[in-house]
């Protein structure tokens, strides 16, 4: 989760150094990583957050004068690094009786803060060669901890809690709130909505009057907390001072041409890599701080890819894997969901996917076990030149699909149960952006032969989220997940998990 913090005995400088140290932050933070394994040294706009926190600089004046910082950074650019961590330390040895309140979007993401910091007071040499006087006292603890203080003070030194968590009796001298909600929270107006009424309402009112507040975060919504904040910054007439930081400062340009916020750990190819693994979409969001698109089409009709269904080469059928998804409709309803059934191929060498066939209606639960049983037992599969069987049938797991899932599994079919564990079905869906960007799930060309179920694909394409069905789209994104083509490191679940900083 952390960028390197180990203040590290010997690593240059003596009390001259040390001195520095105490007297400057960003001097300190260079403390903290030089010499340890795996170092990575401060970047420029690391180094200029440090100096506005310690009020220098224009920016740093008008902090000093509002006493509220508003920073977007990238993910994985060690924001939480340097301002729940590295700050709060070198505060604390300035002044033991500080009280700091950090905010994460849960628990346990806040107790792992908290352990870092704990971490460097009690066992980092350098440390106490810069801030002697700090000594452990009590609590010290995951949620909790205190040093030894001139005063006696109610609330702790420092304080970790997750949103909407108790913050009863607390008060902040310097409170931070550090990515404290991702894509989940943000994903309704009512979501929203909560999370500002809980920082508005909870977190904000444990600061004193004189105290500080740092809002770090990467965007997931142009009305996300930070959108709100925007309009409220110095140069809009509010109170927050505003940084905005881009892992690319020209993102239109070539990739060779690109210039990135922190060459030394994120070099323009691998920022490129990454594009390409998460879309340009959430790229945009995560990286570029830049949420516009998620508002609106999630996929691009320029990004449809087309395969010749006349020509498959037998010898690329060898290297294939056939699996078959449904995403079964309850209501017969007109106005309900339909059933859609959808067969793919992986080619297993290049991973790329090719969309043979889709069924889609209303029918009753006996007809769709028919209908399943049917198709799952096909010899031969639309487009492929030669008898081939489907390898996994894909059935999502809930109380009706169960059933449907019993039901099916009597036949002796490949059944596999499709957890809801994977994430709500807009972070599978962005899970799918990247492969239809990169031009990997590809389909049968119009032009060379016309399927019944192209226009229908289409249609729920261009307009998901807004459509009225997507329940090809659901088939679909369930196929290439039990095919292993959004699991790891291609999938939204991995890159929105917790501790991605």
């Amino acid at each position: 989760m952390f960028a390197v913090v180990v203040l590290m005995a010997g690593a240059g400088g003596g009390y001259g150094a040390v001195d520095a140290a105490y007297q400057n932050l960003r001097v300190f933070s260079e403390l903290c990583w030089r010499g340890s394994p795996g170092h990575l040294t401060n970047a420029s706009f690391h180094d200029e957050l440090y100096e506005i926190l310690m009020y220098h600089g224009g920016d740093g004046e008008k902090f000093r004068e509002t006493r509220r910082l508003h920073v977007e950074a990238p993910r994985e650019h060690a924001k939480t690094t340097c301002v729940s961590v590295v700050y709060p330390l070198w505060r604390i040895g300035r002044d033991r009786n500080i009280r700091v309140v950090v905010v994460s979007r849960t628990g346990a993401l806040a107790t792992s803060i908290n352990r870092e910091v704990r971490r460097n007071i009690e066992g980092n040499q350098r440390y106490r060669e810069v801030f002697p006087e700090v000594v452990p006292s009590s609590p010290w603890g995951d949620e909790a901890f205190q040093v030894e203080r001139t005063q006696i003070m109610k609330s702790p030194t420092f304080y970790g809690v997750g949103l909407e968590g108790s913050m009863t009796g607390m008060r902040a001298d310097l409170l931070i709130l550090d990515d404290p909600y991702d894509l989940n929270e943000m994903r309704t107006e009512a979501s929203r909505e909560r999370v500002r009424e809980w920082i508005e309402s909870v977190a904000m009112p444990v600061l004193v009057p004189d105290g500080e507040i740092v809002f770090i975060c990467t965007r997931w919504h142009e009305d996300d907390y930070a959108g709100r904040i925007l309009g409220r910054s110095v140069e809009n007439g509010g109170d927050w001072v505003v940084k905005v930081y881009r892992a690319v400062e020209n993102l239109d340009d070539p990739v060779d041409q690109w210039k990135a916020l922190w060459p030394e750990k994120w070099p323009p190819h691998l920022l490129e890599k990454r594009r390409r693994d998460i879309g340009s979409l959430m790229f945009k969001s995560l990286y570029q701080n830049d949420p516009a698109g998620i508002k609106g089409a999630l996929f691009k009709s320029d990004w449809l890819s087309y395969y010749d269904p006349l020509v498959f080469d037998p010898a690329t059928v060898g290297h294939m894997m056939f699996v078959m998804a449904v995403d079964p409709a309850i209501s017969e309803s007109p106005e309900a969901d339909q059933t859609a059934i959808t067969t793919i191929a992986v080619d297993r060498r290049t991973r790329d996917i090719y969309l043979l066939d889709v069924w889609v209606g209303r029918i009753s639960f006996p007809d769709q076990v028919k209908k399943i049983v049917e198709y799952a037992q096909r010899s031969h599969l639309p487009f492929i030149p030669k008898p081939a069987s489907i390898g996994k049938v894909g059935v999502e797991s809930t109380a009706y699909q169960k059933a449907l899932y019993s039901s099916i599994y009597q036949y002796g079919l490949p059944v596999v149960e499709v957890k809801h564990s994977r994430g709500s079905k807009w972070e599978r869906m962005l899970g799918m952006q990247p492969h239809f960007e990169n031009g990997r799930i590809k389909l049968p060309d119009p032009n060379k032969i016309r399927v019944n179920w192209m226009d229908k694909f289409t249609e729920e394409y261009i307009n998901y989220p807004r459509g009225k069905h997507n329940d090809i789209l659901d088939s679909l994104e369930i196929a290439v997940e039990i095919a292993g083509e959004t699991r790891g490191k291609s999938s939204m679940s991995y890159w929105m998990r917790p501790g991605r900083v």
